[in-house]
């Protein structure tokens, strides 16, 4: 039983939607008995072939979102995955007259891999449709000058990528296999953009999710007028149930619906970029790192 607080927590389930559904039950009720010789009853048929339509909607609905979730999730997990394979490539692929560790190559790298954070910055910002461009700080002004303008910000710096890489790789900087890697790399994060912008373009219908609200305070309603001449008082109990429990699946249809906002708990996405910058940069300048960590 201790867990339940957090359970509720976790599918965005507040003492609010207990109160509206117990308020609600409480007034049909109150209202029910007073006038009682002039309100007809309703038959049971009738709030429970609403019920089960609404229950269907949500549960059809919540099911849908659900895949969608699952499927913004499995997005996050590729760019983990395909970034820590780009920053071994750069990191064990890119020579300097044969040398791993010269102060060029360094800056090369350094380079490439703070454009790569940028990206991940970025993307992030388009699918939390916001534009702080909070990328900024991980290029250089000009390319910052250059990109910042753009209607796709990750996929404008992912060209200024691949850009790069076929001068390293004319330069003999990277080899033809490990161009044509990380080349397919890049690709994979194109693909990583649009998988993540046809998601966080489905606009949530605000509309729908009240109207439900409505649809919810109507079978309540019903439910209790319709239970009063038999159970009594006990009537505002199955209202009330009934209620919080279509708020429950209604919350958790904003909630999948909604996979990349910061609210509760959604996609973690600034930890997993995080926990990508703090490889990355522990792969290619791991002692600038150590000593910057040392600092704080």
């Amino acid at each position: 039983m201790k867990n339940l607080p957090k359970f509720l927590k976790e599918f965005a389930l507040s003492r609010k939607d207990f109160v509206w559904s117990f308020s609600m039950s409480s007034m049909t009720f109150l209202v029910t008995i007073i006038y009682t010789k002039t309100i007809l009853e309703i038959p049971l048929f009738i709030p429970m072939i609403l019920g089960v339509a609404l229950y269907t909607y949500f549960g059809v609905f919540i099911k849908n979102a659900y895949r969608e979730w699952c499927e913004a999730q499995k997005i996050w997990e590729e760019l983990t995955r395909y970034s820590q394979a780009f920053f071994f490539q750069i990191a064990n692929c890119t020579f300097d007259n044969n040398q791993h560790t010269s102060q060029k190559l360094r800056e090369i790298q350094r380079r490439i891999i703070y454009r790569h954070l940028a990206y991940l910055v970025s993307l992030k910002e388009m699918a939390k449709q916001n534009n702080s461009k909070d990328f900024k700080g991980y290029i250089a002004n000009k390319e910052f000058a250059s990109i910042k303008r753009a209607h796709n910000i990750p996929l404008k710096i992912l060209e200024l990528q691949s850009k790069e890489l076929k001068i390293l790789n004319k330069d003999g900087y990277i080899n033809q296999q490990a161009f044509l890697s990380l080349h397919n790399l890049v690709i994979k994060f194109i693909h990583c953009i649009g998988s993540c912008e046809f998601i966080a373009n489905k606009d949530f219908n605000d509309t729908n999710y009240t109207l439900g609200k409505v649809y919810i305070f109507l079978l309540i309603s019903c439910v209790t007028w319709s239970a009063v001449p038999y159970v009594g008082p006990w009537s505002i109990v199955f209202g009330t149930s009934i209620g919080y429990s279509l708020f429950l699946l209604r919350n958790l249809q904003k909630y999948y619906l909604t996979p990349f906002n910061d609210i509760k708990s959604r996609i973690e996405i600034d930890k997993t970029i995080n926990e990508i910058e703090y490889a990355s940069l522990s792969s290619i300048v791991g002692e600038e790192l150590n000593v910057l960590l040392r600092n704080i």
